[in-house]
């Protein structure tokens, strides 16, 4: 690895003063508001031209005109008070673990490896959605976890693996990228984030 990487993964709160370009953030196939957790905190803060920009614009971008599909990933700028800390969100559907829906790889242990290489493309579509827009650092919360079921440590490994390989790929391009893991919501993933971090980026990540 280069002798100076670029700035590290860290962990931060939706009510962070830290200033990122892009967000990532859990969301559903209709990409509607719940009325709770971390997608409603979201919403809240970006205010009602959010949900009319995704009336305007997102039903055009969905395959069969009613949904998005769980993987997809959803750009759209931000608005109202989340605009002073961010310029996009990216609205990515989760993988749910649970799902009854059959995947490619079968049953069993099969299934679940099949649902964590979802959810690794899923990640991966994140980061390349946001340096498309020139987004130079990017915040990563919880995404799968919550109501997906995706198991916390899983995810949270997948994600600082992605965030690893996203930080290198854009060194080697004499570019800088910042990654920021977040807990949105009431659920906490801060230790989750923290023991992965530790676990894949040992000696290579300065702490929060």
């Amino acid at each position: 690895p280069p002798a100076q990487l670029p700035p590290r993964p860290a962990t931060g709160a939706l009510h962070s003063s830290r200033h990122t370009l892009a967000r990532a953030i859990p969301s559903n196939e209709w990409m509607e508001n719940p009325g709770f957790g971390a997608l409603f905190a979201v919403y809240r803060a970006c205010g009602p031209e959010l949900d009319s920009y995704i009336r305007a614009n997102c039903n055009a971008r969905m395959e069969d005109g009613t949904r998005l599909r769980s993987g997809d990933v959803f750009v759209t700028p931000t608005f109202g008070a989340l605009r002073e800390k961010a310029r996009w969100l990216a609205h990515a559907v989760g993988i749910n673990w649970h799902s009854i829906v059959p995947m490619v790889g079968g049953r069993g242990m099969d299934a679940q490896s099949a649902k964590a290489r979802a959810q690794s493309a899923l990640l991966r579509r994140i980061f390349v959605e946001a340096q498309e827009r020139g987004a130079k650092s990017v915040a990563l919360a919880g995404i799968s976890v919550g109501a997906r079921r995706f198991p916390p440590p899983i995810m949270a490994l997948l994600t600082i693996r992605a965030a690893k390989r996203a930080i290198l790929e854009a060194d080697a391009q004499g570019k800088s990228l910042h990654v920021y893991c977040v807990s949105y919501g009431p659920v906490s993933t801060r230790s989750f984030f923290e023991s992965a971090r530790a676990l894949e980026l040992s000696g290579l990540v300065d702490e929060a």
